[in-house]
This record gives C-alpha cells, structure tokens and sequence, in this order.
C-alpha cells in the first residue's frame, strides 16, 4: 500500500503504487532531489595585452560567471565537468593582443571565457567579460572595451579620452559585478568589480570573477583589481600581475618600460556545486567539504561527478 499526500486539498489518501506528493512521484528507492542544488560556474579570465616601446595593454576581461540555485539533479546520471583555462601571457615583442579564456561547462552549463585586453590603439576583445581598451595612438582613434556576455559578465573600459596623453593610459577589463574603468590622466583603468558568492557557506562570501587593470606608461598609478582574482596593471615603476587561479579574474595590462612590456596571464576558472544529495562517484579529485547537512564539491580541474 502507498501513500498520497496533496498540500492543496489537505488529503491523504491510501492507493496501491507508488508514492506521490502534490501528484509528483516519489521512487521506490528515494532519491528525492531537493530545490537547493546551487552551482557556480566560472570561466578562465582573459590576458593582459603586451606592451611595445612606450605604449601599454588593457587589462583582461574576467571569465563568464553563472550562479543558478535550485537547479536538477538526476538519479544515476554522471555530470561531466569541464574547467576553463585562463588566457596565457601572450608572448613575442611589441604589442599584443591578450588572450581569451576558455569556457567552463558544467551541468549543462557553459561559462564563456573572458576576453583578452586590446593592444595599442586597439579595442578589447569579447568574452564572458570583455578586455579593456589599449592605449590610444590618437585622440580620434575610436577604441573601446569589448563586449561582455549578457547574465555572465560586463564591458571592458575605454582607454584615456581626455586631451592629455592619449597614447599612454588603457582601459580595464570588466568583472562580473560591473564594466571595466576607463584610463585616467596618467592612470590605468581599474578592472571591474568581482561578485561575492555565499556557494561555499559560512560568515563570509567568496568574490570571483574580477577585471585586470589597464597599464600606465608615464604614470604611475596603473590600474587595480577588485576582490575577485583580477590582476594589477603594469606601469613605469612596477610590473603588473596574473589573474589568481580558479577565480576567472582577468590579467593586468602591460606597460612597455616596465618587465619589457609583459602581460600577465588570466586565472582559471572553477566549478562548485552545493547540494543536500552524496555522490556516489566522482573523478578528477575534487576538494569536498560539508556546511551543515550540504555537501560542497569543488572542482578545480576537469572531471565528472555522480548522483
């Protein structure tokens, strides 16, 4: 004998078959998936772009940032996972595009990768955030950050627009909380804001998914990055910074009289899923920890898991 309970009409009712609440099955064996399965999926953040003499990179646009809470999880269904390297340093001399970072794919989910900073004179590329914008070689020059994707990511910032010096200062990357900032007068645009996520539990969210800050050729303030793993602009004085990995934070534009005008290289993406279920398998070694009753996976390099 089983048992029918519906919430709406307040009865219960005894029948031969199968379980049931508000008409929805329940297996014979459990299995019941609670609403709360949150999932974070975050894309390998873009490169700086390299500097030539005496001009500069925009900053790396952060990887795409998916946060969904109360999403589906079947019953002896394995879940490949995917995690999205970030855009390496681009190499070579004189100037150069960043990078962009590779998507991260999970549960049916595809962060995009973000886009890598605009060389001199050049506009950000595309990505999950976009790259912000290099250096302008004229004040006419129509230079821009590239485009972010929508839901996942922001634009990247404009490079200086202002009369003064308008070929030594780029824009940052954008960051999942917000655009890229355009360069200042003798200062390289900061890099968007990073989102704080509670996935991992506790007092305190972690930030993800920030901008790298544009270079400085002249100046000597670059371009800073948020909370979030997005790296410092480079500048006269001192060399930028790589985004931080497994965060999806953009990498720090370059300044062509400092480290010989290197960029920095985006961080990794990652993967964390926090659910009231137990896996039963799972590859690719996974960090796991517990907050409560939920279990929290984290996935720092590919693999699968299984409920």
């Amino acid at each position: 004998m089983a048992i029918t309970i519906n919430h709406q009409t307040n009865d219960i009712s005894a029948t031969s078959g199968s379980m049931t609440i508000d008409g929805a099955a329940i297996p014979s064996g459990g299995g019941v998936t609670p609403t709360s399965n949150d999932i974070l999926v975050v894309a390998g953040g873009g490169s700086g772009a390299r500097g030539g003499t005496s001009s500069v990179g925009g900053g790396g646009g952060a990887g795409g940032l998916i946060y969904n809470t109360g999403i589906a999880i079947a019953a002896s269904t394995t879940y490949t996972i995917t995690i999205g390297a970030g855009g390496a340093a681009p190499s070579g001399s004189g100037d150069q595009f960043g990078l962009n970072g590779a998507n991260t794919t999970a549960f049916g989910l595809t962060a995009i990768g973000g886009g890598g900073g605009g060389k001199h004179s050049q506009s950000g590329l595309d990505g999950g955030s976009g790259g912000g914008g290099g250096g302008r070689a004229t004040l006419i020059n129509n230079t821009y950050g590239g485009a972010g994707v929508y839901g996942q990511g922001n634009q990247g910032g404009r490079p200086t627009a202002a009369n003064d010096n308008p070929n030594v200062d780029s824009a940052g990357g954008g960051g999942a909380g917000s655009v890229g900032q355009s360069a200042g007068r003798l200062i390289g645009g900061d890099g968007g804001y990073g989102l704080a996520i509670p996935i991992l539990g506790g007092a305190n969210a972690v930030y993800y998914a920030s901008g790298g800050g544009g270079g400085t050729e002249y100046g000597q303030i670059c371009g800073v990055s948020y909370p979030g793993g997005g790296g410092y602009g480079g500048s006269r004085r001192n060399g930028g910074v790589a985004g931080e990995a497994n965060t999806g934070g953009g990498g720090g534009g370059a300044s062509g009289s400092s480290a010989s005008g290197a960029a920095y290289a985006g961080g990794s993406g990652v993967v964390i899923l926090r659910t009231l279920l137990s896996a039963s398998a799972t590859t690719g070694t996974p960090t796991v920890t517990t907050d409560g009753s939920f279990n929290i996976y984290k996935f720092t390099g590919a693999g699968s898991i299984t409920f």
